[in-house]
């Protein structure tokens, strides 16, 4: 990465003193060598799509906590963040500003949808504007937070790879489909410049969400040994 380990340090407890959501996410003491962020959908004031009595939001909430519960059990090399608590309200580019200045390994943010249908479709997306191929220059200072996808664009490819094919397995066929990734302007990505994946997954009903726990944390696995 761009700074060593003792830089990360320093940036998280400078933004610590003045960020209680985030004292609430982060053990410095036991912060290990990369550092992921999950981000679900959605804040107080944007509750998301309507799923059965419910709202994404809360669904995401949910699943992110016991994804990140699961990735802890493991015990892999890695410190797992949720970008935000349930009260929070979100503005435009303060988690992307948080990732930034955590300079974080990975990111991955949740989405759901309802589906009529018993066998929902999975959609990973990576941001693009279809300017893939386009020469970065050296210095950063003209780039615009929305290039800022640009600097990692191969590894993101690489982990988005890892991660459908951690998803796309026979044990997981008869849950849910999952479908080629999509290069997009998707927004919750918009500003990021580590490696970021947006997970949208379908729902039945409101607690089908509990199948992607298992999933998710395969899929991050498998980036957390390749990396």
């Amino acid at each position: 990465m761009s700074i060593n380990h003792s830089v990360k340090l320093l940036c998280i407890a400078l933004i610590c003193t003045t960020s209680p959501s985030l004292i609430a996410r982060i053990n410095r003491n036991s912060r290990r060598s990369l550092v992921i962020m999950l981000n679900p959908a959605g804040d107080v004031r944007h509750p998301g799509r309507k799923i059965g009595d419910s709202f994404e939001r809360g669904i995401t909430l949910q699943c992110a906590d016991a994804v990140k519960q699961a990735l802890e059990k493991e015990n892999l090399p890695a410190t797992v963040l949720i970008s935000h608590l349930p009260g929070d309200i979100i503005y435009d580019m303060h988690i992307a500003s948080l990732a930034n200045r955590l300079d974080v390994d990975l990111f991955i943010s949740l989405h759901f949808y309802y589906t009529q249908n018993t066998r929902p479709n999975v959609y990973l997306y990576q941001f693009s504007y279809g300017d893939d191929f386009a020469k970065l220059t050296e210095d950063l200072a003209f780039y615009t937070y929305d290039q800022a996808h640009r600097f990692n664009a191969d590894i993101t490819t690489s982990y988005i790879q890892l991660f459908k094919s951690a998803l796309d397995i026979q044990k997981y066929h008869h849950l849910f489909a999952v479908s080629s990734p999509h290069k997009l302007p998707f927004k919750p990505l918009i500003g990021i410049t580590a490696p970021s994946i947006g997970f949208e997954a379908g729902l039945k009903q409101k607690n089908n969400w509990y199948n992607y726990i298992e999933p998710l944390t395969q899929a991050v696995k498998a980036i957390i040994q390749y990396k």
